[in-house]
Order: structure tokens, then sequence, then C-alpha cells
């Protein structure tokens, strides 16, 4: 490293929790682990939310018991990699995950609505997931009104990317008995 050049400080998750159990950062500040860098999320605007909601209430009300909708909760990817996705379906726990975040074994789906944030969610999240071993991972493009669902998780990242527009259903390809009709979601 060159004189003057920045020595950018990375996290592990451990070191962040402690940040935010120290109270150095707000438990209601935006903020997500990446690749060991704390980032600042996007601000949620009235259709992102909008959606958020639209997602959780479908899931909520059609999941079956053994799982459960977590609305911009954490998940442990790897030691260094904690995003908060807006929503992420996981296996359902007595225990609440009182013992840790979920992690990449306990989630079957992980969606990101992007207005401003699309290249990065398409980009280094999907990145993320794929090599964390999420199965299957939707970004929800606010602007175009579509969804590009991410199939086929790899080391090198989706093997599988389609894009879908409403009024289509989108079958989850964990649980495939559910179909969710996407004129229900982005209106």
């Amino acid at each position: 490293m060159g004189e003057g050049e920045a020595n950018p400080v990375r996290f592990t998750r451990a070191a962040f929790e402690q940040l935010v159990a120290d109270g150095a950062v707000g438990e209601d500040e935006r903020l997500e682990l990446i690749e060991g860098a704390i980032v600042t999320m996007s601000p949620v605007g009235p259709p992102h939310r909008a959606i958020v909601q639209a997602l959780n209430r479908w899931f909520s009300r059609n999941l079956p018991a053994e799982y459960e909708c977590q609305v911009q909760d954490p998940i442990a990817l790897s030691e260094a990699t904690e995003p908060q996705p807006d929503i992420a379906i996981v296996r359902f726990r007595e225990d609440e995950y009182v013992g840790g975040h979920p992690s990449a074994r306990d989630v079957l789906l992980v969606i990101e609505v992007a207005d401003s944030s699309l290249e990065f969610d398409r980009g280094t999240k999907a990145r993320l997931y794929a090599r964390g071993g999420v199965p299957e991972y939707w970004v929800v493009d606010v602007p175009q009104r579509v969804v590009y669902v991410h199939r086929s998780a790899g080391p090198q990242g989706y093997g599988e990317i389609r894009t879908i527009r409403p009024p289509a259903r989108i079958d989850l390809s964990q649980i495939p008995e559910l179909a969710v009709p996407l004129d229900q979601i982005i209106r």
C-alpha cells in the first residue's frame, strides 16, 4: 500500500455484532456487512415499502408451517458477510434463531427489492448469495416492474437467471407447491 492510500477496516460478523451490542451502531440503522465492509443500505421509498409489505403478507398467508418469512433480518453468509435482505424465506425453528442468525443452509429464498440498488443487488449481492449457497434469489426491479429470478447457485454465481413480468406467477424451486402471483405483488 502506497503513502496516502486508505487502509480500509474490515470487520467480521462477530465484530460487527459487537459494535451493535456496544451501541456504537444503532440497531435501527440501515447497515449491512458485505465482505468485511459496513455498507449503508439504500433508503426505502413508498414503492419499495409497498412491495416488501405485499411480499411479506403473501408469504405469511401462504407458506407451509415448516417455513417462515423474515423481513429485513440478517443472514449469516460467511464470517465477513451478513446482508439484510428485504425478504428471506427460512426454515422454521422453534428457537426462533435465538442463538444466531439464519445461515444459507436455513434459507430457501432471498428477495431484494431494488429502486436505486439494482446494480449492487444484481451484481455483488447475487454473487455473494450464490457463493453462500442460497438456492434461489429474486431481485424485484421496481422501476421496470420485473423480477429477476436466480437459480442454480454455485461458486461462480447463479447458473440460471430469468426475467419474469406480471401477471405471471413464479414457482418457488424449493417449495414447488407455491407460486407467487406477481400482479398481487407489483402493482
